[in-house]
């Protein structure tokens, strides 16, 4: 047995279809897991015989592929569709590297495994994602609750109770009536404490008052607490949004303004909520050091935020650098459908305030 004989039944008992093609860029083996996904013999296969089992949709970017990679003699890896032994068309990753031997370039050694599986698992681990993201949420809303309805009222009645003894001390109990004015600032202070933290984890502005009014109450709330100035503009936001839009970027906001908070250094920021070409659109930008976005592009901040917008079919864009901000741009689309095409964030503001002129009569 030679040696190709003995490699061509090792690649036999291979868990995944494999296939070799020559210099001459025509394919000259498929192993028998190829053979049995497609139900033809090798000699149907061979050359470019197989390729009639390509969808036709996909035939012109394999063959883009195919060819651009052979031509340069570099790896490639494509996703096509073909059809299996019963008809039916799967997806396949197919996967392929070039072949050398002593006289050079000899070809490529390719291999296919069933990508609708794998696309089946990453659809569901996105499902998964989205329900984490949910139950989230609805533990957020549940602590919330506790936190006002339950801890927030005891504290409310321990004030209470301190005030009470305090009023039953003597006038010359001088240095008790201190002691119970100092419990007092501190359960006022714990008392504004589990507000803040109430509102962080659930706004019932939100609820009620809608995306802008809890935008700006949000940032008026950092600008007190920190002593950063936020300006907020909001132009041509609908009065009423999909809920789980506007939490979405409320969540984006919050997420934004805290990184600023620990990270950045502004003394400044703009926040900037605008409505236009059926497009919602919030962007943060700051006067902080900036990073370098290759460096972080895979913190838990940021993946956060994108996975929240896939859930609702929006996108989002980050500038920044070093010693010159950082600018967060979050577009969702508010009907479904295509993201349109979105003119700069300058563009956006210029058009809606336009808008606005029109409808005036300005």
């Amino acid at each position: 047995m030679t040696e190709e004989e003995r490699f061509r039944r090792l690649l036999d008992s291979a868990p995944f279809m494999v296939w070799m093609s020559g210099p001459d860029k025509l394919f000259t083996y498929f192993n028998r897991p190829w053979l049995e996904f497609t139900g033809r013999t090798l000699d149907e296969e061979v050359e470019m015989g197989w390729t009639q089992g390509i969808h036709p949709e996909d035939v012109e970017g394999w063959l883009a592929a195919y060819e651009g990679a052979f031509d340069n003699a570099q790896p490639y890896r494509i996703e096509y569709r073909h059809r299996r032994r019963d008809g039916q068309y799967r997806w396949l990753l197919d996967q392929c590297m070039p072949r050398y031997d002593a006289g050079g370039f000899r070809g490529f050694t390719g291999y296919c495994i069933d990508g609708n599986q794998r696309k089946a698992n990453a659809k569901e681990l996105q499902e998964l994602s989205g329900l984490l993201i949910n139950a989230q949420e609805v533990e957020r809303a549940r602590i919330a609750r506790d936190l006002h309805d339950n801890v927030g009222q005891r504290v409310a009645m321990l004030s209470i109770d301190v005030e009470l003894i305090k009023q039953g001390l003597a006038e010359s109990d001088v240095v008790l009536r201190e002691q119970l004015d100092k419990v007092n600032q501190h359960t006022a202070e714990l008392s504004r404490d589990i507000r803040t933290l109430s509102h962080q984890l659930h706004s019932a502005m939100l609820d009620h008052a809608g995306l802008p009014a809890a935008t700006r109450q949000l940032c008026t709330q950092v600008s007190q607490q920190h002593g950063i100035a936020v300006k907020v503009t909001d132009l041509g936001v609908p009065g009423t949004l999909p809920h789980d839009i506007s939490l979405c970027m409320f969540r984006i906001l919050q997420e934004s303004l805290n990184n600023m908070v620990k990270h950045s250094g502004a003394k400044s920021a703009e926040v900037t909520l605008v409505a236009y070409d059926n497009v919602l659109e919030l962007r943060i930008a700051d006067s902080g050091r900036g990073f370098d976005p290759e460096v972080r592009k895979s913190g838990l901040g940021l993946i956060s935020m994108k996975e929240r917008l896939r859930l609702v079919g929006g996108k989002l864009s980050l500038r920044s650098a070093p010693d010159a901000g950082t600018e967060i741009t979050a577009q969702v689309p508010l009907s479904k459908g295509t993201m349109p095409r979105v003119p700069s964030p300058d563009m956006a503001i210029g058009a809606s305030y336009a808008q606005a002129a029109r409808a005036s009569g300005r």
